[in-house]
């Protein structure tokens, strides 16, 4: 379980991007992603926590053209396995 001032401040930071994100605020969006995937290392994170993350990598990947595959390498190796299944294409 993490220590609940991480989990306090993952939260806090990633409600902020959402926010930025849905009223297209990207700059602004893209500093509150940064500072969520700063905390990628810092705690063992529950799996709800882990999906807020690695949609943070993700969204960077899409804000920071110039570090897309950074951001996308570090999505895909932090991403829960739950997750991953559910991003998976049905290309039939």
């Amino acid at each position: 379980r993490p220590l609940a001032h991480n989990e306090n401040e993952l939260l806090s930071h990633f409600e902020k991007a959402q926010s930025y994100y849905a009223v297209q605020s990207y700059d602004m969006a893209k500093v509150y992603y940064t500072k969520v995937s700063n905390l990628q290392f810092v705690d063992d994170w529950k799996e709800a926590h882990r999906k807020a993350i690695a949609l943070s990598l993700s969204r960077l990947a899409e804000l920071d053209p110039n570090q897309k595959e950074i951001w996308i390498q570090r999505a895909a190796s932090f991403t829960p396995n739950s997750l991953d299944s559910s991003l998976e294409w049905d290309v039939r």
